[in-house]
């Protein structure tokens, strides 16, 4: 199939949605490089200061193949993203998408009109549900709509792509408003909710709710690109929930002209998705349904409790924490120990049984952890990542170091 979006071919009929995988810059350049499938790569949220986002957790599962995430709008800023965006090399047959975000229409025109010149369009998120006086709180006002599409139009000169919320009960009314303010597309949907998933008495993500993704919205997402093209004409990127041929088939029967991947990837290696990416673009040519067996619907989110039980201090900045239980890790897998209110972050085991740690103090996360006290219940989730499986014949060198431990 062949895909054409505003004077390009597309070398695929894909993108991955903001703040999915495509979020630096060394990234983009290698979906460029080795996933022509993805033929609009859209970039992360960027806006005009640089913004640290929620402490994690920022992703919780509460369902296979369903998510919900508050990460934020994490991002470097406009102007470091204009340095970063500009060292790409955008092949010919594909599209950068460069989405933005504002607190204010000024805003939005101040990050337009730097980042045009290093993008092929911008994407206007209208709708991030999680981040207070941001996204949804603008794109539910079709007034609000209208007027910061019209004033992005009237300062750029590549196509404006206005991203819209699912919460709202009329979203044929902001996609009109979008397209009044001189939207050339959209995007629908941005995620559902917020949502809240909790763990052991406790809420999950550090933001407390946050929006929800994955195969569970995909009716909506449906519904939602019917109602936009019905009422507008435009091109839309459809997203939501796509994680089969059939689902991609059902965005393409609903009107969409790129259709969006993300949820799906959660888990998945980078040789995985290249493998998934290419087996869902045979799929679509050939009629098949093969590609959402590849899937991490196994993926385990769930935590699990540890109690510490020795907490030794090695040197002034170095602990070693040991809990009570065996966890199975082997090399080259990681886990994530989380401490409710106060955050979450991934570590490598020093042991597996009993189960222990290397903390290092960094940041405000493992310089509390330096003196936690014996007792103290935590949750682990994981193991994550790939074990190192080396041949039977492998000759092995065991190089130590780096923590100070050696």
């Amino acid at each position: 199939m062949t895909t054409q979006f505003f004077g390009k071919t597309l070398s695929g009929p894909f993108t991955i949605p903001s703040g999915i995988v495509t979020t630096a810059t060394s990234i983009i350049q290698y979906v460029f490089d080795h996933m022509p499938e993805v033929g609009v790569v859209t970039t992360k949220s960027i806006g005009l200061k640089p913004r640290l986002g929620n402490r994690e957790p920022v992703l919780s599962q509460y369902a296979p193949g369903c998510f919900v995430n508050a990460v934020g709008l994490t991002n470097p800023g406009a102007e470091e993203s204009v340095a970063l965006l500009g060292q790409l090399r955008v092949p010919h047959d594909r599209f950068l998408l460069t989405s933005i975000f504002g607190g204010s229409l000024e805003e939005f025109v101040e990050v337009a009109k730097l980042l045009a010149p290093v993008s092929d369009g911008l994407e206007l998120n209208l709708s991030c549900p999680h981040a207070t006086g941001y996204g949804m709180a603008m794109g539910q006002d079709p007034e609000m709509v209208r007027a910061i599409t019209a004033a992005v139009k009237a300062v750029v000169d590549i196509p404006v792509i206005p991203k819209l919320t699912p919460n709202t009960p009329n979203i044929a009314e902001i996609a009109r408003a979008a397209a009044e303010g001189g939207a050339d597309a959209l995007c629908a949907i941005n995620t559902l909710g917020p949502g809240y998933t909790s763990a052991h008495g406790h809420p999950v993500l550090s933001n407390g709710a946050g929006g929800m993704s994955g195969k569970g919205v995909l009716p909506i997402a449906l519904k939602c690109v019917r109602e936009v093209i019905a009422a507008t004409g435009l091109p839309v990127i459809g997203c939501g929930g796509a994680s089969s041929a059939a689902d991609v088939r059902a965005f393409f029967d609903a009107g969409a002209s790129v259709v969006g991947v993300g949820s799906a990837l959660v888990g998945m290696t980078t040789a995985d998705m290249q493998a998934y990416l290419h087996t869902l673009q045979l799929d679509l040519d050939h009629t098949q349904d093969r590609a959402e067996s590849l899937v991490r619907y196994d993926i385990d989110m769930q935590f699990r409790p540890v109690s510490l039980v020795s907490n030794q201090r090695v040197c002034d900045d170095i602990a070693i924490l040991t809990f009570d239980r065996k966890i199975n890790v082997q090399a080259g897998e990681f886990i994530f120990l989380w401490i409710p209110g106060l955050g979450e972050k991934p570590f490598s085991a020093l042991t597996d049984d009993p189960f222990s740690l290397v903390v290092i103090d960094l940041g405000e996360f493992t310089h509390t952890l330096m003196d936690l006290p014996v007792g103290t219940e935590a949750y682990v989730r994981g193991p994550h990542g790939v074990p190192v499986e080396p041949p039977d014949d492998a000759r092995i060198m065991a190089v130590a170091g780096g923590t100070g431990l050696a």
